[in-house]
């Protein structure tokens, strides 16, 4: 699934950088947060993970604004 193509191990030492790689995605107090709080971002990164998977499930038949042919 496209949620599982990017995985971040934010707990490793070098944390902080990691946290400044995020900031183009990122506001300035998730970006803090994720410096403050490396031993949660493990956490953070499966629950957006689990929203994700939830949500292409929920709309897996959904058309939307699929280009029509």
């Amino acid at each position: 699934a496209l949620s599982r193509m990017a995985t971040v191990a934010v707990t490793a030492p070098d944390s902080s950088q990691k946290c400044e790689n995020f900031r183009p995605s990122l506001v300035r107090q998730q970006v803090r947060f994720c410096k403050d709080n490396p031993a949660f971002m493990d956490s953070v990164k499966r629950g957006a993970i689990w929203a994700i998977d939830e949500c292409q499930f929920q709309f897996r038949t959904d058309v939307g604004t699929a280009p029509h042919q």
